[in-house]
């Protein structure tokens, strides 16, 4: 719910979402506060709470709770451009980080989508390896190859993992039984079901 508040505030800048916002914030506070931190409602009716604290409340909640009250933050990427950014190693030594904001993955942890390209191996890496696979990927000069090309592959497959041009990669069709939903409760061989 906060997070959603977060980017909903975001993308329409209507303050209603920070009201929202505001009133978890009080009821958090109000509720959920123990000497020792927070503590998960284990009943929502009179507000029992369980012992123990979620660790999600400290990674997600708080964090997107912060970020929904400073707009400003260096995260959402609205700086001015350049500010807080650095250069880094990668391709001849120009990546430039932290100069377009952040994506968050479902845990809130913040990734700045220039370290995916300036984290990755150089051009010549890729190249060796590119190499190597289209090497695999031709028939080699053995004499044994003959054979192979003689037995072929299946119609319509392929041994090249190398697509030619205009062709299309079809999924194989899927070889593993499915286990059927009954299994699923089973318990030693046993199915177990309401009604026994």
């Amino acid at each position: 719910l906060i997070e959603s508040a977060m980017y909903l505030f975001r993308a329409t800048g209507d303050h209603t979402y920070l009201q929202l916002g505001l009133d978890a914030l009080e009821s958090i506070e109000r509720i959920t506060r123990t000497p020792c931190g927070y503590a998960s409602v284990k009943d929502l009716r009179d507000h029992q709470l369980d012992n123990r604290m979620e660790s999600f409340f400290l990674a997600e909640t708080i964090k997107y709770l912060y970020l929904l009250f400073d707009p400003a933050h260096f995260l959402h990427g609205g700086g001015r451009e350049g500010d807080g950014s650095w250069e880094e190693g990668g391709e001849g030594g120009q990546c430039v980080l932290g100069a377009g904001g952040f994506i968050f993955n479902t845990e809130a942890h913040p990734l700045d989508p220039a370290a995916l390209y300036c984290c990755s191996r150089h051009t010549q890496d890729r190249q060796e390896l590119q190499d190597i696979l289209l090497s695999l990927s031709q028939p080699g000069e053995r004499a044994d190859s003959q054979s192979q090309q003689a037995e072929g592959p299946p119609p319509n497959r392929s041994d090249s993992i190398v697509l030619k041009p205009g062709e299309k990669k079809t999924a194989p069709p899927l070889s593993c039984p499915v286990q059927p939903f009954s299994a699923r409760l089973a318990i030693l061989g046993q199915v177990f079901t309401d009604n026994t």
